[in-house]
C-alpha cells in the first residue's frame, strides 16, 4: 500500500475510533440524560399530602414575592417550604437565599430544574428547587438530616426513570467528566502514534531488487544534483552521510523597507550497509529580517529551526525580488525512489 493511502486508513481510523466514537458516546448519554428529581403534581394538591406527616404546616402568601404556598416545621427544626406560582424561579431562589443569608450558595442548572446548595452561618445547610413555577426549600441541622428531610417529602420524588445518561451526566457528574476527558486523550494519543508510525514506516525495495554497494548507491545519490531536480545532493564528510538541500536566498529593497529572507530544507540521509538501509531525518531553517525607515522606523528578525519528520510542507510564496514554490515531496520522491531502486530500504525517522 503506497504511503499516502496509509496516512489516509489511519487518517480515518482516528477520525472514527478517536473522535467519532467518544463524541458519540457522550451525545447519546446526553440525549438520554433525566434530571434525578421529579416533582409529585398529584402531592402538591394539598399541604398534607405534599409534607412528610409530623410537620406542623404554616401556610405562607405572597412568598418571595409572588405565588403562595406553606411551610412545614419538622420536631427535629428541619423546615421544607413550598410555593407555586411563582413568575421567576431564579429570582425566586435569589429571594430565599436572600432570607436565609448563607455564608456559601452554589447554583447548578439540572434539565428541568435549577438545584441550589446553601451553608448557613449558623452550621444549617440549605437545598432549594426551582421547577417552573414552584419552589421547593429544605433547611437542615446537617448534610444527613438534609437528605433524609428530602428523601421523605412526598412533593419531591427521585425520578425512578434514570438512565444511563442520568447517572452518568447528575449523580457521577465530576466522575463522568474525567473519565470521558481521560478515555478521549488516550484515543487521540493512542490514534496519533498509530497514525505516526504508518506514515513512518519504511519504504522496502521491490521484491527480487538487487542491492547494490554502498559507494554505488552514493553515486547514485550524488548523481541526484544534476540540475534536474529543485535540489542539490552533498556529502557532509561523514562516511555514509549525504545532505538533500532545498534553499532559498532573496533580498529586496521596496519604498523604505529592507528584506531579506533565507530558507533551508534538508534530507539528512545515512547509509548503514550492515542492514542496506538508508536512515533519513528532516531539517529546516528560516531566516527573515526586515527594516523600516519612514514613517515608523522598526527593524524585525525572525529565526525558525525544527528537526524531525516533515508530513506536508507546500509553499508558494511571492517576495519582493520574486516568487518560489516548494514542496517537500518534490524532494522526497526522487531520493526515495533512488534508495529503493539500488535494492535498500528507505527508513523516516524524527
Amino acid at each position: 500500500m503506497p504511503r499516502w493511502q496509509r496516512v489516509v486508513a489511519a487518517l480515518v481510523v482516528y477520525l472514527i475510533f478517536g473522535l467519532a466514537l467518544p463524541i458519540g458516546v457522550l451525545l447519546w448519554l446526553i440525549a438520554n440524560y433525566e434530571t434525578a428529581f421529579v416533582l409529585d403534581q398529584s402531592a402538591l394538591a394539598t399541604p398534607q399530602a405534599a409534607f412528610a406527616p409530623g410537620a406542623s404546616i404554616q401556610r405562607v402568601q405572597g412568598a418571595l414575592g409572588a405565588g403562595g404556598g406553606a411551610t412545614a416545621v419538622y420536631p427535629d427544626t428541619s423546615t421544607v417550604t413550598i410555593v407555586r406560582g411563582v413568575s421567576s424561579p431564579e429570582a425566586a431562589l435569589d429571594a430565599y437565599a436572600a432570607q436565609l443569608g448563607p455564608a456559601t450558595s452554589t447554583s447548578t442548572t439540572l434539565g428541568s430544574y435549577t438545584q441550589r446548595d446553601m451553608q448557613l452561618a449558623n452550621g444549617r445547610v440549605a437545598r432549594a428547587f426551582g421547577f417552573g413555577k414552584t419552589i421547593l426549600a429544605f433547611v437542615a441541622p446537617n448534610r444527613d438530616a438534609l437528605d433524609a428531610l428530602i428523601a421523605r417529602t412526598p412533593a419531591l420524588q427521585r425520578n425512578t426513570r434514570h438512565g444511563i445518561g442520568n447517572v452518568v451526566l447528575d449523580d457521577h457528574r465530576v466522575s463522568a467528566i474525567l473519565i470521558f476527558v481521560g478515555w478521549f486523550t488516550v484515543w487521540t494519543i493512542g490514534a496519533a502514534i498509530v497514525l505516526i508510525r504508518l506514515a513512518l514506516r519504511p519504504v522496502s525495495p521491490a521484491a527480487g531488487t538487487p542491492a547494490v554497494e554502498p559507494e554505488e548507491l552514493s553515486r547514485r545519490l550524488l548523481a541526484l544534483a544534476d540540475g534536474t531536480h529543485p535540489f542539490t545532493v552533498t556529502a557532509s564528510g561523514k562516511p555514509g552521510e549525504y545532505f538533500v538541500d532545498w534553499r532559498y536566498d532573496g533580498g529586496w529593497d521596496m519604498a523604505f523597507t529592507r528584506q531579506r529572507m533565507r530558507k533551508l530544507v534538508r534530507i539528512r540521509l545515512r547509509l548503514d550497509p550492515a542492514t542496506r538501509t538508508v536512515d533519513s531525518t528532516d531539517f529546516e531553517s528560516e531566516f527573515d529580517a526586515s527594516s523600516h525607515t519612514l514613517p515608523d522606523p522598526f527593524a524585525s528578525v525572525q529565526w525558525h529551526v525544527s528537526r524531525g519528520y516533515t508530513f506536508v510542507d507546500k509553499e508558494f510564496a511571492l517576495t519582493g525580488a520574486g516568487s518560489y514554490r516548494f514542496d517537500i515531496a518534490d524532494m522526497r520522491r526522487p531520493v526515495v525512489a533512488t534508495i529503493t531502486g539500488a535494492g535498500w530500504t528507505y527508513r523516516p525517522g524524527m
